[in-house]
Order: structure tokens, then sequence, then C-alpha cells
């Protein structure tokens, strides 16, 4: 609970810190001067990264850079899912980071072979797999292994260690189009 409240000071301290940031970098503008600043920008094709759901880039066009989006629901709602689908998705073109504080990195492999295979995770967690799931585990690794997905799971991470590590993979892999973090 310690380290919990640990990282939800640290996560309230970054965005109070963010909100000066922006705060000081955006000055009150006309509209009109707005206006004559983005609406030329329309003609550029748009930069943003797929979710991996249709329904939703259809409707949210995508992730953009340097965009925060919090996904919030109740406990066993899917979201730990639900980001790990997001940050697979990128990871299919781009390198993506997906920090996990919530589920071991294990589980979320056996998520990864769950979905590309179609067998249940549950079996994964029995060690209850026939030699017909092995052979799909096999094809599935080497898909999954294409993917530039990157796993940071380590439980006691503040927003330092988020922070550095992110840098860190920067430097190793070159610039992320995602940083999930499941908290």
């Amino acid at each position: 609970t310690d380290d919990r409240t640990d990282i939800g000071a640290s996560v309230e301290r970054a965005l109070d810190l963010l909100e000066r940031i922006a705060a000081q970098d955006s000055a009150p503008m006309l509209v009109a001067e707005a206006m004559g600043t983005d609406v030329p920008r329309l003609d550029a094709p748009p930069n943003h990264v797929p979710t991996g759901l249709a329904a939703l880039d259809d409707r949210i066009g995508g992730f953009r850079p340097g965009q925060f989006v919090v996904v919030a629901g109740r406990p066993g709602t899917g979201k730990t899912s639900l980001l790990l689908e997001f940050a697979y998705e990128v990871a299919r073109s781009r390198p993506a980071l997906f920090f996990t504080l919530e589920m071991p990195r294990e589980e979320c492999i056996w998520r990864l072979l769950s979905w590309e295979t179609s067998i249940a995770v549950e079996k994964f967690g029995r060690r209850d797999l026939s030699a017909n799931d092995w052979t799909k585990i096999a094809s599935a690794q080497e898909r999954i292994a294409k993917r530039q997905l990157i796993f940071a799971d380590a439980p006691r991470m503040t927003m330092n260690t988020i922070r550095t590590t992110c840098q860190r993979t920067r430097m190793a892999y070159g610039d992320l189009a995602l940083v999930a973090v499941d908290y």
C-alpha cells in the first residue's frame, strides 16, 4: 500500500508540474490568431498512432504525439488488457514501452500468446497445454517477437524511475511511439 501511495503521490506531482508547464507555454490568444496558426495545419497528414481498435480510431483518429491519456475503470474491467492491446498494436511498427505494475510480465506474455493462438489464458497459468497448443505457441512466438514491445515490470517504480527507464529505452530502441503505465 505504501508503494502505491508513493506512486500515486508521484503521479499527482507530475500532473501538477505538467499543468504548470502547460500554463507557462500557452499564453491567452484570440480565436482569430489561433485559427491563423492552427487551421493551416489541417492540410498536413495526421501524425496519429493507431490504437488497434478500429471503432475507437474512427472516433478519435488514434493517439496523437505527446497526448496524455488516462484509462480508468473499476477493478476487473480489463484496463490492463486494453493498455496491453494498445501497446501491442503500436509495437507493430514503432517502439512501445509497457510499464506493468499490476500484472507480472509473465502474465502479459500469456495474454499476448492467448490473443495470437486463441488458447484460453487460463491454460497458461494451469500449464495445461496440449501438443497442438505448443505448435500454435511456437508460431505465435515468432509473430510476437517481431513487435517492438518493451516491458518494464518493477513493482516499486517511482516517477523518476519511469522517466529514467523511458530515457534509457529511447536511447536503446529509438523514439517511443507509446508509453503505457499500468497502475
